[in-house]
């Protein structure tokens, strides 16, 4: 059994190099701007809206600096009719698979 006590990073090490010292690569984001710079992206909120999130993503939009309040008012009702309508064609794929199963 070994009384070694583990070394505290205040103290050099066994091997005499300096300890690691973190830093950040970038500031984070301030309160004021809560998503940072990829919420000035117009383009990369659009495309996670309609390619990754859908509705889910609103507030990401919202949140948004880069877009008017008319522009989010058309793009939340453009959300909401894609997301409806991806729903719907993915309902009516689950439909066909059932119908395609019970006739096995």
């Amino acid at each position: 059994m070994s009384n070694r006590q583990p070394e505290s990073p205040h103290r050099p090490h066994a091997t005499g190099e300096p300890p690691v010292v973190a830093r950040l690569v970038s500031p984070p984001a301030t309160s004021n701007e809560p998503l940072g710079r990829f919420g000035h992206n117009k383009v990369g909120i659009l495309a996670t809206l309609f390619l990754v999130s859908g509705i889910v993503g609103l507030p990401l939009l919202l949140l948004s600096p880069a877009f008017s309040k008319p522009e989010k008012g058309f793009w939340t009702v453009m959300i909401i009719i894609y997301t409806a309508i991806v729903f719907s064609l993915f309902g009516g794929f689950l439909l066909w698979a059932w119908n395609q199963l019970a006739g096995l």
